[in-house]
């Protein structure tokens, strides 16, 4: 067989130059059975989305602590509401604008 193909009929002479792992199609496989490098966007898009995280929590936070040192007082699911959606609110937004710019440039 050349390359994975195979012969379905007739009479051939060859000669066995190589079997199993030692093939071309035997090279391949061991090259997918190791562990794949990621590429520098999947690196570059991974920190990013780790920064956009880190603020989104940060911001979560200084949204708490504005609403525990409110004068107005305001309930636990109110204090809650205001900070999920602060938080929520940055990764959909920030997130998605960035990665389609960065993809295009």
């Amino acid at each position: 067989a050349f390359f994975g193909t195979t012969v379905l009929k007739g009479s051939a002479t060859c000669v066995v130059f190589a079997t199993g792992d030692r093939t071309f199609l035997g090279e391949v496989a061991a090259s997918m059975q190791g562990a794949r490098r990621p590429s520098s966007l999947e690196v570059q898009v991974a920190h990013f989305v780790h920064l956009t995280a880190a603020a989104a929590i940060c911001i979560g936070l200084l949204v708490l602590g504005a609403n525990l040192l409110s004068k107005r007082q305001r309930t636990p699911a109110e204090i809650l509401e205001n900070c999920t959606t602060a938080l929520f609110t940055q990764v959909p937004e920030g997130l998605l604008p960035t990665v389609t710019f960065s993809l295009m440039v």
